[in-house]
């Protein structure tokens, strides 16, 4: 009975096969295919430069390895491939070959050397005075789905991707939690980026801006909770971005893209008084020097000086109007 076999019941022993452990990818599928295609580049590479013999014998000696992907790496800067190629293909090497890690200091030391050459650059953020101007348009036109999926983007600072996957069951409201005692909204999203980096499976973005509140009540308090939040596809996304920027008459040069819309909420945070810490915890991110080269770099800079004086004016003037059409939306 109970009392002679207290605690929880044992778990019954389910047979289990190693070989589902061992199919199971550590990577999203996106940046397995370009691991894949980097490391066929190489073995192409290494057939052109080595006799099959040679090529067998190379894996026996990890210094020579390495020497062979420093070499190839001279060779992808003079062929003008990206470095971004580089470093999939040295992380794929230590993947595949784990005794080569203690050796692979100096192939590193060639991805060092190119980014001196050639400094990251980051995504210009989207300007506040840009996103005011941008949503005041699409609200004049009615696109008010468009323009409160960009709005939990930047205010949540959040990958627009990950807004644009979102459903209406996925967004919790002030009005779902009955009543305004929670002033705050809050985005589940599903499969993150950052899932496999200690981050969590599921996370979530956090809005707070009163203003925004309201708007995000009023565009999707009433959907069905399997609809999505933007009805369209991303494609859809992409061309009324593209759109609102021809009428305000921003350069091709100097258009930001969608993804500038998680930096340009970082940055307004920032600007607003928000640490680093808090920063770090609402970007779901990790490495600390990251996100400080980021702000370093970004923060005082602004695509605004850049623009011609008519998008400036165009730019002004829509922002201008951004409190109203808002209240107008909410009313």
């Amino acid at each position: 009975g109970e009392a002679q076999n207290p605690g929880p019941r044992r778990a019954h022993f389910v047979p289990r096969n190693p070989l589902n452990l061992q199919a199971v990818s550590l990577v999203e599928p996106a940046t397995g295919a370009i691991q894949h295609r980097v490391w066929n580049c190489f073995e192409v590479w290494l057939q052109a430069s080595l006799s099959p013999t040679a090529r067998a014998e190379a894996f026996l000696c990890p210094s020579l390895v390495v020497l062979l992907l420093e070499k190839y790496g001279l060779h992808l800067y003079s062929s003008g491939k990206g470095l971004y190629e580089l470093r999939h293909l040295l992380v794929v090497a230590q993947q595949r070959y784990p005794w080569l890690k203690a050796h692979m200091a100096p192939a590193w030391q060639v991805v060092s050397r190119w980014e001196v050459l050639q400094p990251v650059r980051h995504r210009t953020p989207l300007h506040f005075s840009l996103f005011k101007a941008m949503v005041s348009l699409a609200l004049a036109k009615r696109w008010f789905r468009w323009a409160a999926t960009v709005s939990l983007g930047f205010y949540g600072i959040a990958r627009i991707s990950e807004v644009l996957k979102a459903k209406r069951m996925d967004l919790l409201l002030p009005s779902d939690q009955f009543g305004l005692d929670f002033p705050a909204a809050f985005l589940k999203v599903r499969n993150p980026k950052t899932k496999r980096r200690g981050r969590g499976r599921v996370q979530h973005l956090k809005i707070q801006d009163p203003m925004i509140l309201r708007f995000l009540e009023t565009v999707f308090a009433s959907l069905d909770p399997t609809l999505s939040l933007f009805p369209l596809s991303a494609a859809s996304f992409r061309s009324r971005w593209e759109k609102l920027l021809d009428e305000l008459f921003i350069p091709a040069g100097t258009r930001p893209t969608p993804a500038s819309i998680r930096g340009g909420g970082c940055i307004l945070a920032y600007q607003q008084g928000e640490d680093i810490s808090n920063l770090m915890w609402r970007m779901r991110v990790s490495n600390q020097s990251t996100l400080e080269h980021y702000l370093q770099e970004m923060a005082a800079d602004s695509v605004m000086n850049r623009l011609p004086e008519m998008s400036t004016c165009k730019v002004k003037t829509a922002a201008l109007l951004f409190p109203l059409l808002m209240e107008h939306s909410v009313s």
